[in-house]
């Protein structure tokens, strides 16, 4: 099996939902997040060769946002 673009880069998906259900403002219908090992990991997944050559598969065939945010843990 091949692995995603992402994959290579150390990440995960952890969300992939094709009918999310907005309660407040007005995000899009899918919401996909993935979870990489460092901001830096993210940075080179975004700025690679093999996504680069992609972007405009997302890009030319739907509206979307794409955004780096670092981790949360909740102080104890």
């Amino acid at each position: 099996m091949r692995r995603g673009i992402h994959e290579r880069q150390g990440a995960e998906v952890l969300v992939a939902d094709y009918q999310s259900q907005p309660l407040e403002g007005e995000p899009g219908s899918v919401t996909i997040v993935i979870n990489f090992p460092s901001m830096d990991a993210a940075r080179a997944w975004y700025d690679s060769p093999e996504y680069r050559n992609i972007v405009d598969l997302r890009t030319d065939n739907g509206e979307g946002v794409v955004l780096l945010a670092d981790g949360f843990a909740m102080p104890r």
